[in-house]
């Protein structure tokens, strides 16, 4: 009993704090109607402009694919879809072309990542117009057939 005692005396103001913030959002979830809060109750000057000027934000993802080592698509946003995939013992490279189908601006670049813990794997893509479908592509290689994530990130 005297260790539960030392426990909680220990730590008072932490349990404090969490019975509070957990009474505060039990209230809110259960009183407050869904959609309640907008436009009207968010408080003036609350969101600075400097959160939406584009010359603070670095960038962000446009577009996004997980791909499986075999090419298809297993996530994307845009939906994606491949349009060629290499991979087997007589292919040069594993990857290939996915394209979402839309145009890509000229300022974004792509990343790709491969899944390839616990062997080492590079993994390289660039942005580019072809066939295939309308819009731009992002061309994929990687040393050997792994799974991907592909994402475009503009400005």
């Amino acid at each position: 009993m005297t260790r539960i005692l030392t426990h909680v005396r220990g730590n008072l103001i932490a349990l404090i704090a969490l019975v509070v913030a957990l009474g505060g959002t039990s209230y809110a979830a259960i009183n407050l109607p869904a959609g309640s809060v907008g436009a009207r109750q968010i408080k003036n000057r609350s969101i600075t402009p400097v959160k939406f000027d584009p010359s603070t934000i670095n960038g962000s993802v446009r577009f996004w694919a997980k791909l499986s080592a075999t090419g298809k698509v297993i996530a994307s946003k845009p939906r994606a879809h491949v349009v060629v995939w290499y991979s087997g013992p007589n292919a040069i490279y594993a990857g290939g072309i996915v394209n979402w189908g839309r145009a890509i601006p000229s300022a974004c670049s792509s990343l790709v990542t491969a899944e390839s813990f616990p062997r080492a794997i590079a993994a390289s893509a660039v942005t580019a117009t072809g066939n295939g479908g309308p819009g731009t592509q992002v061309q994929i290689a990687t040393s050997a057939p792994a799974p991907v994530t592909v994402a475009v990130i503009c400005p």
